[in-house]
């Protein structure tokens, strides 16, 4: 599935939104000029009431712009903080292993090494087509990493505790990866988009008639109202896809820290280039790509 299936691309959402303020100020503009010289004299009158029509429009406006802001914010952040758990879980994975000997845990540190690695690539290229299933190569991977931490011997209390929390930082592992991949698709509704253009289109035209015959200080309100919104849509539709957006994505910061921070602190480990899990035997070592 690919990520334009699921949500409006950068450009269009541009796109829209200036055909929405030009034909909002194309029909103020109209209207403004259908009104006789009674009819003028009485809206001048009745500007006031037209003021507040536009204040009311406006706020209501900004309102849901900051509301659908927040919430883009708080889905990116969401996003963010599931990767940083991957990070965390995978060291707290890797340094709980050091409970047995170098060559009983050494099929698990390798297998979470080119685990880490294809979360890193496959599973974020997966993110990025919306794929909510995630690479198939990362979970075979993460498949062996299970199976690993299955096969590890438990010979008296501390590796039984050791074992205990191998097995939760797993299953959390899996829970923080799921949600980062659920996490990929936009959150706001194409209705939403619909009202977001609709309040556009009213309020241009209804600034427009308020203002009145003044034309530059129209092009300048129109040009700064079409500026801000611009600027908020863009930042709102990027936070929104985290993961498969253009611009605002989540940079797998945390996963490239824990890799090298891991290999500084086990240089003995293999760090060898991964091949395919799905060819080798459980607890082999992949043989380098």
């Amino acid at each position: 599935m690919d990520s334009v299936d699921l949500e409006l691309s950068f450009w269009a959402i541009q796109a829209a939104l200036f055909v929405c303020v030009l034909l909002g100020g194309l029909v103020g503009w109209r209207i403004q000029r259908r009104l006789n010289r009674n009819e003028k004299r009485e809206e001048d009158r009745h500007r006031g009431q037209l003021g507040d029509a536009v204040g009311f429009v406006g706020g209501a406006f900004g309102i849901i712009l900051g509301l659908l802001l927040v919430f883009a914010v708080q889905h990116f952040t969401d996003a963010q903080e599931a990767s940083r758990q991957e990070a965390v879980r995978i060291s707290a994975l890797f340094q709980t292993a050091g409970a047995w000997e170098p060559a009983q845990s050494h099929a698990l540190r390798r297998d979470l090494i080119c685990a880490t690695r294809s979360l890193h690539t496959d599973d974020r290229m997966a993110a990025d087509h919306l794929d909510l299933g995630g690479s198939q190569v990362t979970s075979a991977w993460l498949g062996r990493v299970r199976a690993d931490s299955r096969a590890l011997p438990i010979n008296g209390v501390s590796q039984s505790n050791s074992h205990f929390y191998v097995v939760e930082n797993v299953s959390a592992l899996d829970q923080a990866r799921q949600l980062r991949l659920l996490l990929a698709p936009p959150n706001i509704p194409l209705i939403i988009w619909f009202v977001i253009y609709t309040l556009t289109f009213v309020f241009v035209a209804l600034m427009v008639l308020q203002i009145g015959a003044l034309r530059r200080l129209t092009y300048i309100s129109i040009a700064a109202t079409w500026i801000v919104l611009a600027v908020t849509l863009a930042t709102m539709s990027q936070l929104d896809a985290p993961l498969s957006g253009s611009y605002g994505t989540v940079e797998p910061i945390a996963l490239t820290s824990t890799l090298n921070l891991l290999q500084e602190s086990f240089p003995s480990e293999d760090w060898s280039p991964c091949g395919s899990p799905t060819d080798l035997p459980e607890g082999t070592p992949p043989e380098p790509a």
